[in-house]
Parts: C-alpha cells; structure tokens; sequence
C-alpha cells in the first residue's frame, strides 16, 4: 500500500479508465452506503471497487497523479498472484485518511477467490515490482511498462528462488474434430481443477491464436497443469474446462506439441444466449463501467425470444431481482431421450437461487452458491464461475412453441451472473 497527498494526487488511473478522486471535503459530507461505498452530498456514489480490474491480463500498471507529480505500480509479471487470469483486485482508491492510494494486492480474497487458506511454500517470491514517479505524463508512465517487461525478469536480483533462466511454453489445441481453439485461455498452475482458488505456486496464461497454437513466454522451470476454456468467438459454444496434468517445464523453450481436447456434447445444439467465455460483458450493461448500484437498472421480468432477441440488448449481465426470465422457442418437431440444458453462470452473489422448468415442469433449482461479492462490489461481467449441466426427459419439448423460465429468488446487491445457456437435444 502506497498512500500520497490527495490534494496532490487528485486522480487515479487502473489501465481501463480514469477518475478524479472525491475531495476531502466532498468525503467528509458524504453518507456511508457499505464499505469503502459512499454518498456523496451531489447524490452520486463513489466506491473504491470502481477502479478494480483483471490482474493478470489487464493490471500491467495503476497509479495516482496530478499537479505535475505521478506515482505508477508496474508489474512486468503476475505470476506470483493468486487467482489466475480471472482474478480482480482493488488498485486504487481515495480514504476516510484523506489519502490517495495506489495497492497492490498480492493475495486477496476479493470477488469470490474467498481468503485464501494458503499455505506459501519457503522460498516464495512476490514480486519485483516497478514503482516509478515522473511529472504526472500516463504515456510516459505506460510507455515504462514494455522497458520493465523486456527486463522481466530482474537480473539483479540474485536469489535461488527467483531462476533467471525461464522457458517458453508452446503447443497447439485443437478440439476432437480438428476445429482450433481459436481464441481459448490457456493457463500453466497447479493440479486440481480450480484455478481460482490456487495461490501458492505461480500462475502463467496467455491467449491463443486462430489456429489454436499458444505461446507462454517467461515460465519458472516446474511442475505444472495446462489449464483451457473458452474465451468466445469460433468456440464460444464450449463450456467445458480442459486439463492436462504433469507438464513437466524446463529448458529455454518446450514445445507440448499438439493437443486434443474432447469436450462432452449432448446432441443437436437448439439455441444458445451468449458465448463461452466465463463473463457476461456481451450482455446488457456488462459492458458498461464498472459502477455501484448498476443491478438496478435490470428488470425483474424478461423474455427473451430465440432468433427475435439479443443478448445485447434482451438478456441483461445479472439476474439482479427477483421475478422471472421467459426464453421462448420454437422446436420443429417432438424429441424423446434425455436433453441438457447447460449454463453457465459468471458469478453468483449473495447467495441467490433459480428454479428452473420447461413448459411449467420444474427441472432443477440453481442454488447452493458463496457469495462472491461480486455485483454490489460493481463487478458487472464475473465473479466466480459455476457450470450446471441440467439433464431432463426431451419429451417435455414439443413441436412448436416452447418456454424455459429461470424464476429468480436474490438479495439486494445480489444475484445470478449469466456467462452462457445452451441447449441441446
């Protein structure tokens, strides 16, 4: 935690958006709404979880600035973070203290990763990290991220634990079929299924390309699993998760070769709102800056018609209210055997729950869920992701007109964040 004269600092910028910090005195006169959440005396809400972001894929810097001073976080590296690249952390903010503050989070439990119980192996290492102060120019503090990347890792820093010897991790996926996994996460952590929860190894991920192959770059020689999923575009009807364990790493570059990833599929795919990608930006306000009190501009009632509707403007980021959402289809013939219906939830705050049925009979009820904080803390595209896999008898379809309601219960500040629904028969 870094904390600098507010008077001076008067703004903060998080590498996806500036503000100008409420002042002192603006502070002082304002109502306390929940934590670190205040109403200020022109009715507007500031809250420090605004200028929270994606760590590893978007936190390459944050800082305050002003009046001809700047102070800059830059992290070549977040390999040491937990969490994985879905992680979101607080970067900075403005206090109660009167002070401008610029954090960086090493491990925290913020938007669902819970507090992490975990246990850091001797000889772990967090960090380096760049601090760096100039006259308050962000193109000049943005243009010393790619010097501090082309310099990762440190050769000055002379430690057994920290290897300056580091290897680049390649391959190329492919789903069972040939289709490439154009686009997909791909994370190098532990074994076990749970990225999020993971903390005391390090993490790498990157994207990869078009044609499925990936490049890691920079990875400690190691022991790791190679995590997958989906991130949209040609394979955005993938839900599934894919591990390989025992990627053993070492050498300047290792080549995992091709890779065949053979995701289960339930029959004819009928319809689907949303793509795969573990967020729900594509939906309704799930683009739109992160900010408090956004669930309120979501509607309790919805339907949403297959081949009519669109996510963008139809199907809303979060299920925020109680009530009822209405897809309607239509089928061109009777099924019989079993259909699936999957989805894929974002997040899921406070505790919220759906039953869910098909032509009024009842399938499944989503519930069961932790609180991951993430809709009243302003996430409005993830918090925890969640897949449900709901198996049901297909002769509850018919041949022409169809409904599939989701009949939500939730709290204020809470509810069901959609990544994806699909359905299969």
């Amino acid at each position: 935690l870094y904390q600098f004269n507010e008077g001076i600092f008067a703004n903060g910028f998080n590498n996806v958006r500036t503000i100008t910090f409420p002042t002192a005195s603006q502070l002082a006169a304002s109502t306390s709404v929940q934590d670190a959440t205040y109403k200020l005396p022109d009715g507007t809400i500031y809250t420090k979880y605004d200028m929270s972001n994606y760590t590893f894929t978007q936190d390459t810097i944050h800082g305050v600035y002003g009046n001809g001073y700047g102070a800059w976080v830059i992290s070549p590296s977040h390999e040491y973070n937990n969490g994985g690249p879905m992680k979101q952390d607080l970067t900075v903010h403005v206090g109660t203290t009167n002070n401008a503050i610029a954090l960086n989070m090493l491990v925290s439990g913020h938007f669902g990763t819970g507090s992490p119980q975990i246990t850091i192996p001797s000889g772990k290492i967090y960090g380096p990290w760049f601090v760096y102060f100039n006259n308050g120019s962000l193109s000049d503090a943005q243009a010393q991220v790619a010097v501090q990347q082309a310099q990762w890792p440190y050769t000055w820093l002379n430690n057994p634990s920290y290897p300056l010897s580091r290897t680049t991790v390649t391959g190329t996926l492919h789903l069972a079929g040939g289709r490439p996994a154009a686009g997909a996460t791909i994370t190098l952590a532990q074994p076990g299924g749970d990225v999020y929860t993971q903390g005391s190894g390090y993490i790498f991920t990157t994207q990869a390309a078009a044609d499925g192959s990936f490049s890691i770059p920079k990875v400690r020689p190691g022991s790791y699993s190679l995590y997958a999923w989906a991130n949209g575009g040609s394979i955005g009807d993938v839900t599934d998760q894919f591990e390989q364990d025992n990627i053993n790493v070492s050498g300047s570059t290792q080549n995992l070769g091709a890779i065949t990833w053979s995701p289960p599929t339930y029959g004819t795919l009928l319809w689907q709102i949303g793509t795969a990608d573990r967020k729900a930006g594509e939906f309704n306000l799930g683009n739109a800056p992160r900010q408090y009190g956004l669930w309120n501009q979501v509607p309790a009632n919805l339907t949403y018609t297959i081949g009519q509707s669109s996510p963008a403007n139809n199907w809303y980021y979060a299920q925020a209210q109680s009530g009822t959402w209405t897809v309607q289809f239509n089928a061109s013939q009777a099924y019989s055997g079993t259909a699936h219906l999957t989805v894929a939830l974002a997040g899921a705050t406070r505790s919220p729950s759906a039953n869910i049925a098909v032509n009024g009979t009842r399938v499944s009820t989503l519930s069961g869920f932790a609180n991951d904080e993430g809709i009243y803390r302003s996430a409005n595209q993830s918090g925890i992701y969640h897949l449900q896999v709901i198996s049901f008898n297909a002769s509850l379809l018919k041949a022409g007109s169809n409904t599939i309601t989701f009949q939500a219960t939730v709290g204020s500040g809470g509810g069901i964040m959609y990544d994806t629904i699909k359905l299969e028969a």
